[in-house]
Formats: C-alpha cells, structure tokens, sequence
C-alpha cells in the first residue's frame, strides 16, 4: 500500500522496504491506536497534507517523460493510496481500528486502517500507507525505513492474538506492493479475482505465517497445530472455521 503502501477502493500499499533493514530501523518507531475523536481529526487533516504532497510529485513526474514507466508506476500508486486513505478518514470509522506510526520525534510517518472481527466475517486490512516522502522517487530522497513492517506486524498481531473464528487477514495490494506483502508470508487468494482496471491484487496471510511473522519480529507466539498455512489449496473459509475439502 508503502515505501508506501498500495491503492484501491478498500485498501492498499507500495512499500518499497527491504526485509532485513526495514526490521531493525522499525524498533526505533512506535505505533498507536487512534480512538479519540479530535486524534481522528488530527489525523484527517495530516492525511490530506499527504495527499497534496503526493499529487504535486506526481504531476512532477507525470511531465518527464525521461522517467521511467516503473518509477512512473510508483509515482501513482502513492498518489492514489494518498487519496483512498484520505476519504477513508473521512468516513464513519467507528468500527474500524486506526494505527499510525511515529519515529523517534514524535512525527507520524505511516497509518493503516483495519477491520478486524472476533466473529466470521473477513479481518482486512483497508489501507496502508507511509508519509509519500518515505517513497523516494527522485535521486538522492531518504526515506524513513520499516514503516510498513511496523504497521503490518501490529495488525498481525491483533489479529493473531484476538481468536478470531476467521484466522485469516485479508487485502488488496496493488500490483507494485505485491512483493512487498510477499515477504511477510502473504499469497494470492486465488478466491478472488485481480482487479486488472485499478491494478489490485488480492493477497491473504493464514494463521502459521502470521505466527511466523510475529516470532521474527521478537514475539513469542503459540501456533496451534494442523491450522492452514497461506498456501494450503485444500483449505476454505467456512462460516466461523475453517474447514478441509
């Protein structure tokens, strides 16, 4: 979504984070929850920033026509994710969880955006993304490294350690973050088809590779065992469990 994360209509992320550095630059950063209504707003108002920054690189790169179709690509994909993330914010969030991710000065530097259920129904993650300048497109942009992993592990784990009946979690990459998700044990869900139009793919990541995650991350986890792993064909959802063909 993500590094930034991709865009779509429900969530996304372009991340450009390497595994293994991207793991010790985010011990360094914190994440939050944000509850409160004037933290929400704050954030509205922060997200829309992102949305100018992004709209105005991209419009940059939009008119070089010496950039490349690969940078091109990224470009828009944090352009887009900007905006989806943004009228996110501004809809009803009650029953959604909201996660931001701050460095070491306190500056918010990522948010996703979650749906996360006790029940059957899909735990998704609607929208990840980091400050569009944590994507360097132009030569000699740093970037703040592991937002995205630090984003990505605290949905994990909430999702991971809630019991939900559905241990699965869902999203829609788009296509240049698909590697990204890859990393971290996500798949293709084959359940569902890949939006062509709006380039998103949809992934998913099962109990085992979430545990996984967790451990690498320096959590102590316990996996129950013959639970379905991201790759199991002959596993499917089934209303509150899961159940072999």
């Amino acid at each position: 979504m993500v590094s930034i994360a991709s865009a779509t209509q429900n969530r996304e992320v372009v991340l450009s984070d390497e595994s293994n550095s991207s793991f010790e630059a985010a011990k360094s950063l914190t994440t939050q929850k944000v509850k409160q209504a004037a933290d929400v707003k704050k954030l509205q108002k922060l997200v829309s920033s992102w949305a100018d920054i992004a709209a105005e690189r991209h419009a940059k790169v939009d008119s070089d026509r010496s950039i490349k179709s690969a940078v091109w690509s990224l470009s828009y994909s944090v352009h887009n994710l900007s905006k989806v993330i943004r009228d996110k914010l501004k809809g009803d969030t009650s029953q959604l969880t909201l996660y931001q991710v701050k460095d070491q000065g306190g500056k918010v530097q990522g948010v996703a955006i979650a749906k996360i259920s006790s029940e059957s129904e899909k735990n998704e993650i609607l929208c990840l993304a980091t400050h569009p300048l944590n994507v360097a497109i132009f030569p000699g942009e740093q970037s703040v490294k592991g937002v995205g992993r630090k984003l990505l592990t605290e949905v994990v784990k909430d999702v991971f350690f809630k019991n939900c009946n559905n241990n699965r979690l869902h999203l829609q990459s788009q296509m240049t973050a698909r590697k990204f998700y890859e990393k971290f044990g996500f798949v293709l869900n084959r359940k569902e088809k890949i939006d062509r139009e709006k380039l998103l793919v949809p992934m998913l990541i099962a109990y085992k590779e979430m545990g996984d995650l967790l451990e690498k991350s320096g959590l102590e986890v316990e996996i129950e065992i013959n639970l379905p792993t991201s790759d199991d064909k002959k596993w499917r959802d089934q209303p509150g469990k899961l159940r072999r063909e």
